[in-house]
């Protein structure tokens, strides 16, 4: 199941012309910047359990990462450098409404 989701992509967007767009299959090469510029109808993002979060219905649609890269540590026989290897914390896809809502 694991080989599955790595080479599963990340997202799969259809259009609002039926056309289809397939995201990347992993975080640091996710594919969301060249999704084409067209109205989404909508889109499936493949979640860390393998399961689909389908959002739809948007005007715009939202996707950001955040990482972090671990340098070094301090143990007891001093500094360990342990290179460059960034890792993803947390992936947001968030969808926005029109601007009618409710403003205080």
């Amino acid at each position: 199941m694991d080989d599955i989701k790595k080479s599963s992509p990340l997202f799969s967007v259809i259009f609002k012309d039926g056309s289809h767009y397939l995201g990347g299959n992993n975080y640091f090469d996710t594919g969301w910047l060249s999704i084409p510029n067209k109205k989404i109808k909508r889109i499936f993002y493949r979640l860390p359990t393998g399961d689909n979060l389908c959002l739809e219905g948007y005007e715009k649609y939202f996707h950001m990462m955040e990482g972090t890269k671990d340098w070094a540590r301090i143990g007891k026989k001093g500094i360990t450098i342990l290179g460059n290897k960034p890792q993803v914390e947390y992936v947001y896809i968030m969808g926005k409404k029109g601007d009618n809502g409710c403003h205080g």
